[in-house]
Parts: structure tokens; sequence; C-alpha cells
């Protein structure tokens, strides 16, 4: 269980279908995420009858029983497939077969986990998180950490809960990484390459644009869009593939388009193809660069791409030439973690 003192608890639930009313546009199936939570259920509960005693989930099974998007890559040797548990000793360790077991720090694994069902455990967000900053790079670490933090149903968790995890966690593999990461991670997203098209254009000089914007209209609601550089009159919106399957979709979709274009906003419609490799992302982002340069009657270009890992260096901006006005600066202003943890205080 939790200490109330030290933690922030949470609350286990297997995913659940989005009612209307918390989101204006889809998720990631819910159907997808329903599947991997039942398979995974069903897995464990058969080996923690075999074994005797509840097993720990973490990991990717963590993230599946808790219905959170799995990552795309992994590095070293993991494998998303098998069944991972965490236990705090190395007699646990060895009695438990089936399975990838992983030693954990026995403190933070009591503290950080909870009952998932009558046979085992699951581990918190934040601490799955944790787990798997070992085995991602740091694009996908700001990913999965978007994903937990998505809005409605699948908000697991939040900049605060994880600041508060980090404060108090001893050291494990992966944290200084974790640390990096967390400033380029944005709550309240709703789609993983939403997360992607953001960090493509901020590595190259563009900043990271302000994710789900309302925009006011002569409806009876705002127009919710993906990603806004508000200021440059420039929308950024993901189709993936509901948005090309769904007939509604579609037509919500050109409604709210031809709504914003007819108002002077420049939209940039965004695809997987768009993201599938470097030279595609510096097309997109010169044509994002393009419209920042109609806004502001003067050149804008994109930058070369850096890596991630200079992107979430705190210490430096890195921003295309002819963004310098300082009503652009929050575009290009990453709190770093010292930051948020004395925000959330």
């Amino acid at each position: 269980m939790f200490d109330a003192d030290n933690v922030i608890a949470y609350s286990y639930a297997p995913p659940s279908e989005v009612s209307p009313t918390e989101a204006r546009r889809p998720f990631i199936a819910e159907k997808q995420l329903s599947e991997q939570y039942a398979a995974e259920h069903a897995r464990l509960t058969q080996l923690a009858r075999r074994v005797g005693a509840p097993p720990t989930a973490s990991h990717t099974s963590a993230l599946k029983l808790l219905g959170i998007e799995l990552p795309e890559r992994y590095e070293k040797r993991f494998d998303p497939h098998a069944i991972h548990l965490a236990v705090g000793t190395h007699q646990q360790r060895h009695i438990i077969s089936g399975a990838v077991v992983h030693l954990a720090d026995e403190t933070m694994l009591a503290e950080h986990s909870q009952s998932a069902s009558a046979y085992f455990n699951v581990v918190a967000p934040e601490l799955a998180l944790a787990q798997m900053a070992a085995v991602l790079s740091v694009l996908e670490l700001v990913v999965l950490g978007d994903c937990m933090m998505r809005r409605g149903a699948q908000k697991h968790t939040d900049k605060a809960r994880i600041v508060e995890f980090l404060a108090h966690s001893s050291a494990f593999s992966g944290k200084r990484k974790l640390i990096r990461a967390l400033p380029l991670m944005r709550e309240n997203t709703d789609s993983s390459y939403e997360t992607r098209t953001r960090i493509a254009l901020a590595c190259r000089g563009l900043g990271s644009a302000e994710v789900n914007v309302d925009i006011a209209s002569d409806r009876v609601t705002p127009w919710s869009v993906d990603m806004a550089y508000t200021e440059l009159m420039t929308v950024l919106e993901y189709d993936g593939s509901f948005h090309m399957t769904d007939v509604r979709q579609a037509e919500r979709d050109k409604e709210k388009r031809s709504w914003l274009r007819a108002r002077h906003w420049d939209v940039v419609e965004v695809t997987k193809a768009r993201l599938a490799d470097s030279a595609s992302r510096d097309r997109l982002a010169d044509d994002v660069a393009s419209f920042f340069a109609k806004a502001l009657d003067h050149p804008v270009l994109a930058l070369p791409c850096i890596p991630i890992e200079r992107l979430a260096d705190t210490r430096r901006r890195y921003r295309a030439p002819g963004l310098e006005h300082p009503q652009l600066d929050h575009y290009f202003r990453n709190t770093s973690l010292h930051s948020t943890a004395h925000a959330s205080l």
C-alpha cells in the first residue's frame, strides 16, 4: 500500500470507455487497450495461481493493466511481450518462473504498488514510468510520459506526481534520463503521434506548440485543436487512421478546418507519413516555418535537427532565426525539474 506521507495515492481501475463528456476527439482505440488489459490479466492470473503468492506486475505488464499505450521502440534487450514482474528480494526472484523478474527497491515497491485483483498487484504509473526509463530512449520516454498524462479517462498521473515520486525515490537505472525527459512532457494530450510531431518541430528550432487548444468560435462550444502556435495563427492537426475512416469525424474535421482557414488561421494536417523519416520531418518543419514567416511578415527558417538530449537541456534554447520576439518565449521554455518541483509545493 502507499505511504500517505510521501506519495500521492492512485486508484487502480481497468481501462474503460471514454464518455462523450470526457473527450471531444477519439483517443487510441479503447477496444485495443481493453483487449490488451484482458490478455495480460488472464496471463497474470494463471501465473499467480501457479506461484501461490500475489506477484507484482511491472514494466510493460503494468502498462497493459493500467490501460496505457505501449512504446514503439525499446533499447537494450527488452521483450515487451513477456510477463514482467517486480520483486523486493533476491529470494523472491529465484522462486518465480515463466516471467521476467526484476529486482526493485523493496521500500519503493511497497509504497508504489497496490492490488489489481485477488491474484496480483500492479505498480503505480509513476513507478512504471521509472522502470521503463532504463529501456527507452529520451524520445520514447517523453512519448510514454505524455501517454500517461492524457486527458480524461486515460489520465493516470501528472507532472506533480512524477516530481513527487522522483523527489522521494532512491537511485534507479534511468533516473537521470527521466529527469532530463520530464521538462519535455506535456499533460492532456490525445495521441502519441501528436507528441512526436511536437518534438520533431521543437528539435528543428520551432518551439514546442501548445497542446489541445480551445479556439473561441461562433458555436456553443469552442473548436479544439491538437496543437497550436496561437500568436502565429498556426494550427497542427494529427490525422490518424480514425480521422480517415470515420465519416462523421472527417466531416467535423473539414468543418473545423474550413472555419479556421476562413478566419486566417493556417492549418497543417500531419499524418504518420509526414513523420516517417528525418527527410519527411524536415519538410514538415519547413512548411510550418513558412506559415510562421507569413504571420510575422519576415523570413523564418527551420534549423537542422538536433538530438532530443540537447533539446532537453533547459539551460539552452534552440530557436530558429526570425522567432526572437519575446511574445514567443513560452514556446521555447522547458520547465526544469527543480522549477516544476518548486511550483508544485
